[in-house]
């Protein structure tokens, strides 16, 4: 196969002749537990994980200029929405980390020990050193309870290593 990258940046694959479009990948590794395409999490309803984590934690925004009933918004509501957000966010954290792998239009899950995501694009090398990969009791205390709390399926988490395609 051959290669040709365009100045915008997108990958073309050269088969017989014809250029079709190619596609970028890159490698994620973390350490946590496999949900697979995970369609039975409590999240898969919402728009993401931080708005569901937003939403069990308690998250009450004196003003919403997103809900469905909201007429036209402030730029001053829009402000105060997201700096609201922003402060219960920092108070609030998610005590885990959703990592995707597969592709972004079929994608698959590892519930992750928070900060330890590590990526590298295709044909950015990234170096790390393996004795840095230290995860702590404490650490799987915190990924085993909130499994536990939102009913997920624990099993013994493990450093994965995968790929996103996207």
């Amino acid at each position: 196969m051959l290669y040709h990258i365009r100045e915008d940046g997108i990958v073309l694959e050269r088969n017989k002749g014809e250029i079709i479009m190619g596609i970028s990948s890159n490698g994620v590794m973390a350490f946590g537990i496999d949900l697979g395409e995970g369609d039975d999490l409590p999240w898969r309803e919402f728009d993401d994980i931080d708005e569901w984590w937003n939403s069990v934690s308690g998250f009450n925004p004196s003003v919403n200029p997103y809900a469905d009933d909201s007429s036209e918004s402030s730029m001053d509501d829009i402000n105060t929405y997201h700096d609201e957000k922003k402060l219960f966010e920092e108070e609030n954290p998610l005590p885990i980390e959703l990592v995707w792998h597969c592709s972004y239009e079929y994608p698959m899950f590892i519930l992750a020990v928070n900060d330890t995501e590590m990526s590298a694009s295709r044909g950015y090398p990234v170096e790390f050193n393996p004795s840095d990969m230290v995860i702590t009791e404490a650490q799987i205390q915190v990924l085993k309870d909130f499994c536990e709390k939102y009913e997920i399926e624990y099993s013994e988490p493990k450093w994965y290593l995968c790929s996103i395609l996207g």
